[in-house]
């Protein structure tokens, strides 16, 4: 799989995601990072046997992982059956569960599941277990995260991780009501995308300064990255005009008349 540039994934990314990423490194250097391990427990879904009829069609929702779209789901696609379920190792996860796409073109995508819901094998499920973390928190963590789990998935046919990647993840570890605001912050930006910096306590000022400028300089390398494309293809239009009207050789053929 081709490496997807930087400049590519701010692209298709809303700018509270890009800042998120650049905040939650800054934090990494100033405070103390866990494996995800350490903070949550993980786990996987199932496909029921497709040649088995009557294991869809039924009642359970039952989520692949294209379908995770970084916020909250309750409509799945396909339902399976009871006989489905317990013949598989499908499981139904509650209501809140934060879920983590492992394949294909959608891995490192989240949500969190707004219906007590199955999965297939594709999405890793998180639980939270220390409570010094949040799971808002690690929702934003894990999703800003997403541009260095596709990294480390290259070299496949697909992008593809797994929970060992996802559990060893370095988590940086803040005061709860610290994540709590940026979380808000975070938010904030992605449904107004306005900054409200008094959502911030003091004490996180300068890494939120810092993942500001970085992402203002990203933003300058993006446009000035433009600019160069644009002028470029203006220029190659219009050698391409000066070939077509003669222009381009003009000069040679007054001076080697036939």
């Amino acid at each position: 799989m081709a490496k997807v540039s930087y400049i590519d994934h701010i692209k298709k990314n809303d700018v509270s995601v890009i800042l998120a990423e650049i905040l939650f490194q800054n934090l990494k250097k100033d405070h103390t990072s866990l494996p995800l391990f350490e903070l949550a427990e993980t786990s996987s879904g199932g496909t029921p046997d497709r040649a088995n009829q009557s294991y869809y069609g039924g009642k359970i929702p039952w989520f692949k992982s294209g379908e995770l779209n970084d916020s909250t789901i309750n409509m799945s696609e396909e339902f399976i059956t009871e006989e489905g379920l317990n013949n598989s190792s499908a499981k139904v996860f509650p209501k809140g569960t934060l879920l983590v796409a492992m394949y294909g073109a959608t891995a490192g995508k989240t949500a969190i599941l707004d219906i007590d819901a199955a999965t297939n094998q594709a999405i890793c499920a998180v639980f939270p277990k220390d409570k010094r973390i949040r799971k808002d928190f690690l929702f934003w963590f894990l999703r800003a995260h997403r541009y260095y789990y596709i990294d480390i998935s290259r070299g496949g046919a697909q992008p593809n991780i797994n929970q060992t990647v996802i559990k060893n993840t370095e988590v940086p570890l803040i005061d709860e009501n610290e994540q709590k605001c940026i979380v808000e912050f975070l938010a904030k930006i992605e449904k107004s995308k306005e900054a409200d910096y008094s959502l911030i306590p003091k004490q996180l000022h300068k890494a939120i300064k810092l993942a500001s400028e970085h992402l203002d300089c990203l933003q300058k390398l993006e446009n000035e990255n433009l600019n160069q494309s644009s002028c470029l293809f203006l220029f190659r239009q219009t050698i391409l005009q000066e070939a077509i009207e003669g222009k381009l050789t003009a000069k040679w053929r007054n001076e080697h008349p036939e």
